[in-house]
């Protein structure tokens, strides 16, 4: 029976927030950058499917941007760990 490894999945978390951050603080200071911009979307790229549910919904404007890319970001680094957590999980013996 294998189970789930949350040690692995946690480290997966923190490590995708973290490159995420990183990633759009490049990006923020960065004007023309083509592989900064690429690897943003292949890490959020599981959550952008997302943004067609909660575009409706979200206010006009900065605030709504920044809370949708939020949203977007948080999805995609849930199912990057939990991708990794099932991926990498404990073998016990029966």
């Amino acid at each position: 029976m294998r189970t789930f490894n949350r040690h692995i999945a946690v480290r997966v978390f923190f490590g995708v927030v973290a490159t995420d951050a990183v990633l759009m603080v490049l990006n923020h200071l960065t004007s023309d950058s083509v592989w900064i911009v690429s690897l943003w979307w292949i890490v959020n790229f599981p959550g952008f499917p997302l943004l067609y549910v909660l575009l409706p919904s979200m206010p006009f404007g900065l605030a709504g941007i920044v809370c949708s890319m939020g949203c977007v970001g948080m999805f995609s680094v849930f199912l990057w760990s939990a991708v990794a957590g099932y991926a990498f999980r404990h073998r016990y013996g029966a």
